[in-house]
């Protein structure tokens, strides 16, 4: 089973840009390999294109790599931060009891904090 059973990947499209109008974050539909599916076509930030473009694209994909574990572990949502210092979650999609991958946001500043000017 695939995302692409459930929906077409416009409507997983539409999800992703729904985060990114909604919340201001970078949304994402990853299929269960934590390979991209959807994404919008937003930033929810300066930074992000940036590290996305070049040899940082290592941050983006380690935050991922560890909280997709934590979800399919924990078959629940989880919440953490990219080595930049955003804010990134991710929900679990089930179909009849499966895992088939995952929706998700990122890009944030958590209030308090700056992103980390190395990356």
């Amino acid at each position: 089973m695939e995302l692409t059973d459930i929906m077409p990947v416009e409507g997983w499209k539409a999800i992703a840009e729904n985060i990114n109008r909604n919340f201001g974050m970078n949304g994402t539909v990853y299929h269960k390999d934590n390979s991209v599916l959807a994404k919008s076509d937003g930033w929810a930030n300066k930074v992000c294109p940036a590290i996305k473009s070049g040899d940082s694209v290592v941050v983006c994909a380690s935050a991922q790599q560890r909280l997709s574990r934590i979800v399919q572990a924990n078959k629940d949502f989880a919440t953490g931060e990219c080595d930049a210092g955003c804010i990134k979650f991710l929900i679990p999609v089930f179909f009849k009891g499966d895992f088939v991958g995952m929706v998700g946001g990122c890009g944030c500043e958590p209030e308090g904090s700056e992103m980390d000017a190395f990356y």
